[in-house]
């Protein structure tokens, strides 16, 4: 998965503005389809990356440059190939253009 520089610069954005913790960006599905993204605590990646290495996932995936969280494993597939990108405010997956 590639990620649009415009999605990119917003969701840098959004982890330098946590500052209580370390932060890990972490991509979600919303039960209504959406993609969302928000940030995982160093605690949230001990836990969550331990139960899914119980099941044989992974957490923690280089996606693009960036460390990303992808709790939900199931919705992997999705993303093989894919270009994370804003469309207005929204989140989006999309088939990235030729040559991308």
């Amino acid at each position: 998965m590639k990620i649009a520089p415009e999605a990119r610069a917003k969701m840098v954005a959004f982890l330098s503005g946590v500052t209580d913790y370390e932060p890990t960006l972490c991509l979600m599905k919303q039960t209504d389809g959406r993609w969302s993204y928000g940030a995982y605590a160093p605690k949230n990646i001990e836990v969550v990356g331990s139960e899914l290495a119980r099941l044989g996932h992974e957490l923690l995936y280089l996606v693009d440059g960036l460390v990303m969280a992808i709790p939900q494993f199931q919705f992997l597939p999705e993303l093989s190939g894919k270009l994370l990108a804003l469309r207005g405010k929204e989140l989006v997956i999309v088939d990235p253009a030729p040559g991308i």
